[in-house]
């Protein structure tokens, strides 16, 4: 009976406690942290598993305007450290709005229950001298949305479900919105 007040004092201190499914496909801005893993996780995240990585990642997304130069969509792509490594998994995607709104169009493109397997459209090219790419595979019956970056002559695949790319997309949509709007940031 004791772990009740608790609970209450340390969800009245801390704001709301949101549920966050692996599964859910839509992308909730009110959202500020969720609880996913023992970790705190910045907005409502997209989960995703970067291949040759065993632990899952999170995506976040939000737009960024500097001091000069143009706004850029950055698309986060978060996988934690496990304990010895030195160098961190996961990767960042930084995108002018023209070519956020392409990926946006190859996401929902891919997202379908239809999209064959192989790329989907045309190579984005990052501020970073990257390039991503949309690959729709299929393992073991499972229709999956591969985000696929190449640099350096190193490519890290990054497989998304069918849902976590629809929420990645709305994550997208509202950071494209934010831009529109002139706001600083996300």
């Amino acid at each position: 009976m004791r772990i009740l007040p608790a609970l209450l004092l340390f969800s009245c201190g801390f704001g709301t406690v949101f549920a966050w499914d692996a599964d859910d496909d839509t992308f909730d801005p009110s959202i500020e942290t969720v609880i996913v893993d023992g970790k705190t996780r910045l907005g409502d995240p997209a989960p995703f598993q970067q291949l040759g990585i065993e632990h899952r990642g999170f995506t976040h997304v939000g737009f960024q305007q500097p001091a000069t130069g143009p706004g850029m969509i950055v698309v986060s792509l978060l996988v934690d450290l496990v304990p010895g490594e030195s160098t961190p998994p996961g990767a960042g995607m930084f995108l002018l709005p023209a070519d956020a709104e392409k990926l946006l169009d190859l996401l929902e493109r891919s997202g379908v229950e239809e999209a064959e397997p192989g790329a989907v459209g045309e190579p984005i090219a990052g501020a970073m001298g990257d390039v991503w790419k949309i690959v729709v595979s299929k393992q073991e019956g499972q229709s999956y949305i591969d985000l696929e970056r190449s640099m350096a002559g190193t490519t890290l695949t990054f497989r998304f479900t069918r849902n976590a790319s629809r929420k990645l997309a709305g994550a997208i949509t509202h950071s494209l919105g934010i831009a529109l709007e002139g706001k600083e940031t996300l």
